[in-house]
């Protein structure tokens, strides 16, 4: 379930291009409202990661006894027990179907990031809240 690759705080389109991943609309399976923090900090990062856990294949989120709803729920448990056991395998991080977007998320997990991975922050911005959704 892992593969080796490079992945970034960006979309990559058809065409090749990166744009920033920016989630700001509900995942059709999760729209429930959210609260939200007064403010958020966005991170552009490059990162290679060599051991990175992909659970965005169709079945990949049955394998690790994981479905949508747990994504989407409030009870963050099932899901970090999916990211314990990778960070003890020593795995760099998980690609995971998004809450928000049928886009994917990125986990760095940092504590263990290996020699051969790299995270380089570019850039940072703070986003204040606008109001209720």
């Amino acid at each position: 379930m892992s593969r080796p690759g490079s992945h970034s705080g960006h979309k990559l389109h058809d065409h090749g291009r990166y744009e920033p991943i920016r989630a700001v609309t509900a995942h059709p399976l999760c729209q429930r409202k959210r609260h939200h923090a007064a403010k958020r900090v966005l991170y552009e990062v490059e990162v290679s990661i060599v051991e990175l856990v992909d659970l965005t294949a169709p079945d990949a989120l049955d394998a690790v006894g994981l479905t949508i709803d747990d994504i989407c729920a409030d009870d963050h448990s099932p899901c970090q027990r999916v990211g314990g056991a990778a960070a003890w395998l020593a795995s760099g991080g998980l690609l995971v179907p998004s809450a928000r977007t049928e886009d994917s998320n990125l986990v760095i997990l940092v504590g263990t990031l290996g020699l051969d991975d790299d995270l380089v922050i570019v850039n940072r911005e703070i986003i204040k809240h606008q109001g209720p959704e």
